[in-house]
């Protein structure tokens, strides 16, 4: 499914993605789940003839190395070849940040050739580069949001001169702190695909055999009147204490609707859907207003509860929401 040109995808990536080059960012609880995730990413691409440029810290390029030969990768061959380049993520920053920013020009004249070698080093019929970076991440841990935001924008910039299959990667524990919310939505829309992290273990997972509900508005009275209804007719319901962070809860539990009142304003509201859209495009969006508003063009659903949150109930039921979770 699209979205005004935005590829949306849950779960798990696989090869399939692969088909056409992009720019998305996984979002990871542990380390050996990411080093797998790439794994069962680069590993096809290897086995074709493919380039991969890792730019990573020493722990995750020798956890990658090692898995990727254990699945019969041939990873020192590919070393040998060319086609498989391993850059650290820290040295790499101080290429193209003199000052603790971004330089755009350095940044291209430092990426550019590196691209271009292991393109011309690729054995496919059809060329083709997969880059993991995790250099961003680096700047976010250290709380430099800007920086790390004007990277992600120089590696979409240079997509737009390479074809590149590009991935980056932070942990969710990174997100959480106060404004952290914006901050993830913005992220959100500097790329193509989010994929969740919502498919791994962890510890606070619901495990419930109700309809799990996201319920998103700034109508605090209504808000908390809404899902005490919704939790007396048998829902699950979980909200986020303000609407931009529904995109990271949504990224990070499970959930099988989402409901979005028309408390948040039209313009926040289409950035927040759009993001949503991102992270899971096989979850309904159910817009609910009050008469304000009488539809919401990006939601699969508009339901009028002026007259109260069972009409809302009424048409989550003749929409049979998927309500036994096995």
């Amino acid at each position: 499914m699209s979205t005004d040109g935005i590829h949306v995808e849950s779960g798990r990536a696989t090869h399939a993605e692969c088909a056409f080059p992009g720019h998305s960012v996984q979002l990871y609880r542990t380390d050996d789940y990411l080093v797998a995730d790439l794994s069962r990413w680069l590993r096809p691409a290897l086995t074709a003839g493919d380039s991969a440029v890792i730019i990573a810290t020493e722990r995750h390029q020798a956890g990658l190395q090692e898995l990727l030969e254990a699945q019969s990768a041939d990873v020192s061959r590919a070393i040998d070849e060319g086609r498989y380049v391993e850059l650290d993520a820290r040295d790499t920053l101080a290429r193209f940040m003199p000052d603790g920013w971004p330089d755009a020009a350095r940044f291209r004249e430092f990426f550019g050739p590196v691209i271009d070698a292991a393109q011309a080093a690729a054995r496919s019929r059809e060329p083709r580069v997969y880059a993991f970076g995790e250099m961003v991440a680096l700047l976010w841990a250290e709380h430099r949001y800007q920086a790390a935001a004007r990277l992600e924008q120089l590696w979409n910039e240079l997509l737009k001169s390479r074809t590149i299959h590009l991935r980056c990667a932070y942990p969710v524990n990174y997100f959480g702190a106060q404004g952290d919310g914006l901050r993830f939505l913005k992220l959100c829309g500097e790329h193509s695909r989010v994929i969740s992290a919502e498919d791994q273990p962890h510890s606070y997972r619901i495990r419930s055999d109700r309809c799990r509900i996201l319920s998103v508005s700034t109508n605090t009275r209504l808000l908390i009147t809404r899902n005490d209804t919704l939790a007396v007719a048998g829902y699950s319901v979980a909200s986020p204490k303000e609407p931009e962070e529904a995109a990271f809860l949504l990224a990070t539990q499970p959930f099988d609707v989402i409901v979005i009142a028309d408390s948040v304003r039209r313009k926040n509201r289409v950035e927040l859907i759009r993001a949503l859209r991102a992270i899971r495009s096989d979850i309904p969006i159910v817009f609910v207003h009050t008469g304000n508003e009488a539809s919401e063009p990006l939601a699969d659903l508009s339901v009028d509860v002026s007259s109260g949150s069972m009409a809302l109930i009424a048409a989550l039921d003749r929409q049979n929401p998927v309500r036994q979770i096995a």
